[in-house]
């Protein structure tokens, strides 16, 4: 998993659209929120939406939201907050997870 997870940060500093997918399945996955909250790193703030995040608008047709920079999160991380819920759709919890699920599944 190690190895993995070198290839995937990898890529996602090379390639902007690995990070923009990300981001916008998490979006399409929120429960019809009207308006959240994106929180993002710094690195990807600058990157991706100091311009607002119009290509998320786009990409996803959801309602409004906020980008905010969040300098205690890393890079890669990707946190949406609703009125109803909490995403966490990071690229590192997703890798825990995959870890976890492997493991299980041999252990």
């Amino acid at each position: 998993m190690d190895i993995a997870e070198k290839i995937i940060n990898r890529e996602l500093q090379k390639d902007d659209q690995a990070y923009m997918e990300i981001a916008k399945k998490a979006v399409s996955g929120l429960k019809q929120a009207d308006d959240f909250t994106l929180r993002v790193s710094r690195g990807e703030f600058d990157k991706y939406f100091k311009d607002g995040g119009q290509w998320l608008r786009e990409g996803t047709d959801c309602g409004g939201f906020e980008a905010v920079c969040d300098p205690s999160l890393e890079p890669g991380a990707l946190v949406i907050e609703s009125d109803d819920e909490i995403v966490n759709a990071g690229v590192a919890l997703q890798l825990e997870k995959t870890r976890q699920y492997l493991e299980e599944q041999v252990g």
